[in-house]
């Protein structure tokens, strides 16, 4: 099964004229265990390709897609622009599976699939667990669609929503499939010449290079904790405990 993983354009002016862009790191989190489980995945970054939705869709036709997952880290700003390149891509390709994902369809998943018809799937929450069991029920290796929980789905014209998954409690449990960027979109602008991926895990800074293979001059990030201890009411991180993952393991991840 063919799966491509789309980061909509936005084209946000912080990173147009700021920061710049780096990889998806939410999009490549769920990835890893979809690759690793043996589906052939890739990566098309429309926002820092400054991609169009059309060539966006040109790209999905010569990669035969068969599943289309969407997502954006910048998750509220960018939902106008992914609910209009999933219409966009059900339109031209109505074979197409499309699956959305994020912080913000997570709590909007009832207004979003009550607006457009054009979305299959959403996944609730963190993504891993999630959307390898969905995979592996539309390829049909699992059981039936309400058994994957943390599921959002449409039954007979009907919205269904599963039962909750629990947060992921060893964050070491999957990589971060980082192989699938292209690392020339994400060109380093903090420090002249080359830069490194730094982690902060617990306050104190560690320099993670081996994440990149070697790729400096290249911007990206990586994790070592997610969650919060605090229950701060303004933040959606506060319905999940903090978990952290182990030092030694935050380069493969």
């Amino acid at each position: 099964m063919k799966v491509v993983c789309v980061v909509p354009p936005l084209h946000f002016p912080v990173n147009e004229i700021g920061h710049g862009y780096q990889p998806p790191l939410g999009l490549l989190s769920v990835a890893g265990p979809i690759v690793d489980a043996g589906f052939d995945v890739e990566l098309v970054d429309a926002d820092a390709a400054h991609f169009s939705n059309q060539e966006v869709i040109s790209h999905l036709r010569t990669l035969q897609a068969q599943v289309v997952l969407v997502g954006h880290s910048g998750s509220m700003a960018a939902n106008p622009a992914a609910l209009r390149l999933i219409a966009d891509i059900k339109a031209a390709l109505p074979e197409v599976t499309t699956v959305y994902g994020g912080v913000y369809p997570t709590y909007a998943w009832r207004e979003i699939m009550s607006m457009e018809p054009s979305v299959d799937f959403i996944v609730l929450g963190e993504g891993e667990e999630t959307a390898l069991a969905l995979l592996m029920t539309l390829q049909g290796k699992s059981n039936d669609l309400d058994s994957v929980k943390g599921l959002v789905w449409r039954s007979n014209g009907e919205v269904v929503i599963n039962r909750p998954r629990r947060p992921i409690p060893d964050l070491d449990q999957f990589r971060v499939a980082w192989e699938l960027a292209d690392w020339s979109l994400y060109p380093g602008r903090h420090l002249p010449g080359r830069s490194a991926i730094v982690q902060f895990h617990v306050g104190v800074p560690i320099p993670v290079r081996t994440v990149v293979n070697g790729c400096f001059g290249s911007d990206g990030g990586t994790e070592a904790s997610r969650g919060l201890s605090m229950n701060c009411s303004i933040c959606a991180k506060n319905m999940t405990c903090a978990r952290y993952g182990s030092l030694t393991k935050i380069g493969m991840r």
